[in-house]
């Protein structure tokens, strides 16, 4: 849970002539197991329902029309959303991929006791045109990790124009347009976890569509 999350506790002060030492020690390590297994459970109930992800670590309520198109895109691999019909479908879209991002992945300590990344995660955020990518689906992004942060939950990662690159190579959100001549630039999304999300998606050629096709592999969903 630390891994991509920190949360602010308080701090007792104790007076070190009414605790032995021992017992202080003790009573430490068994405070910070409870935490820590606080974090593991509310990190497994969070996996188990990103509507309730979005509203307590993203600080967003969704209208029942925009969870109906997260629990779509959390339990399906596709999930099609009618221009016009849905209110807010980039904010939506944005809430899926943050949640992906960072509800997916799996971690395990090595034999060093190394926290180690076992099961990468890749988001890829396309469109007809690099205004759409640069001035909607990703400021989009940008004011939900940022507003995580105000609240006091620190996504891991480094936000930028186009990404959100994580101390992982192999585990990243980017977005980029679409172009049908530039097929290699789908060749990096190999990944236990892929997701790609595809706005105005009558402006796609096939061609790109057959690329994404090409990666949908293991556990992937598709938002169009």
């Amino acid at each position: 849970v630390k891994i991509f999350y920190h949360v602010n506790q308080p701090i007792r002060k104790e007076n070190p002539t009414d605790v032995k030492f021992g017992e202080n020690n003790s009573m430490k390590k068994q405070n910070k197991q409870q935490l820590r297994q606080k974090g593991l459970d509310l990190m497994n109930a969070w996996r188990a329902d990103w509507c309730r992800f979005v509203r307590e670590a993203l600080g967003v309520t969704l209208d029942p029309e925009q969870q109906e198109i997260l629990r779509s895109v959390q339990f399906n691999r596709r999930t099609s959303v009618a221009s016009g019909t849905s209110r807010g479908k980039d904010f939506v879209a944005a809430c899926a991929a943050i949640c992906f991002l960072y509800l997916t992945p799996r971690w395990r300590r090595n034999q060093y006791g190394k926290v180690e990344l076992v099961e990468n995660t890749k988001v890829a955020l396309t469109a007809p045109t690099d205004r759409q990518v640069k001035n909607i689906m990703m400021p989009e992004i940008s004011r939900l990790f940022n507003k995580a942060k105000a609240r006091g939950v620190e996504l891991i990662g480094q936000l930028s124009t186009y990404d959100i690159r994580t101390n992982d190579k192999e585990w990243f959100l980017t977005g980029f347009k679409a172009d049908d001549n530039n097929h290699e630039a789908w060749s990096g999304f190999h990944a236990v976890h892929t997701m790609f999300i595809v706005t105005e998606a009558t402006g796609i050629g096939d061609d790109t569509y057959a690329a994404i096709e090409g990666n949908l592999q293991g556990d992937s969903r598709i938002l169009v």
